[in-house]
């Protein structure tokens, strides 16, 4: 199974694979399931991003649903 990353990078949670960033697709898809779900994130430098105040158990719970069966999530 996948493996993503989350870790916090100058004040917002970065998500990425083991060795480099999500490809467009699936940052594409994910900011439109932030989007349709409401929860807080902004694109910085083309980059996917949720600000550091989201608590982990937050973020958490939206990357798992939205990786179920995809990937697993760890945090850095």
């Amino acid at each position: 199974m996948k493996k993503r990353i989350v870790r916090i990078e100058e004040g917002y949670w970065r998500i990425r694979s083991e060795k480099r960033e999500i490809g467009q697709e699936e940052q594409r898809r994910l900011t439109e399931y932030f989007h349709e779900t409401r929860f807080p994130y902004r694109i910085i430098e083309g980059r996917l991003c949720v600000p550091e105040s989201v608590p982990w158990d937050e973020i958490i719970e939206r990357l798992d649903h939205f990786y179920d069966g995809i990937a697993d999530i760890y945090p850095f």
